[in-house]
């Protein structure tokens, strides 16, 4: 004899089974994740990354506007990184890019800067030229209205940043 309850039960059993082991492979997916804080500078306000000592894992860069450095956390490779290296750059910085902008295949950082408190007009730039293992020479000043007249006709940082270092 068929009994329509017997059969409504094991169907409820049957989902309740497979509801716990969807929520039990779930937790064990969820204890996969975890999140870690690292110390930066003073009021972080911008993140590159890119690989900065060549190991093929990705790293991070940070631009602390407070404090006037960039810090650099290296990758472990399984989602941990190295305590904070920081680097001088200036004040209040407020954007921050990644790139090899001198050509010798090592990755560079260029930190936009502004002189007022609050203003959002980026009126300097700082570039610090990589070595290729993580650190980074000291921070060069550039004149960002004499680059932005030269990449407005040419994007080529290589060639036309090099006049436009100052003091």
């Amino acid at each position: 004899m068929n009994n329509p309850h017997r059969k409504s039960r094991i169907a409820n059993a049957a989902s309740l089974v497979f509801l716990l082991y969807l929520l039990c492979s779930l937790k064990a997916a969820a204890d996969d994740f975890f999140s870690k804080d690292y110390r930066v500078g003073e009021a972080p306000v911008a993140v590159a990354v890119g690989d900065f000592n060549g190991d093929g894992k990705p790293d991070v860069a940070v631009a602390n506007a407070n404090s006037g450095d960039v810090s650099a956390l290296l990758g472990r490779g399984d989602g941990t990184f190295s305590t904070a290296t920081s680097f001088t750059v200036g004040v209040s910085h407020h954007s921050i890019a990644v790139g090899d902008f001198n050509g010798d295949h090592r990755l560079d950082i260029v930190i936009g800067s502004v002189d007022v408190l609050g203003s959002l007009t980026p009126v300097k730039a700082s570039l610090l030229l990589g070595h290729g293992d993580g650190t980074f020479q000291s921070a060069v000043q550039l004149n960002i209205e004499q680059l932005t007249r030269s990449f407005g006709r040419r994007n080529d940082l290589q060639e036309n940043a090099a006049p436009y270092y100052s003091d």
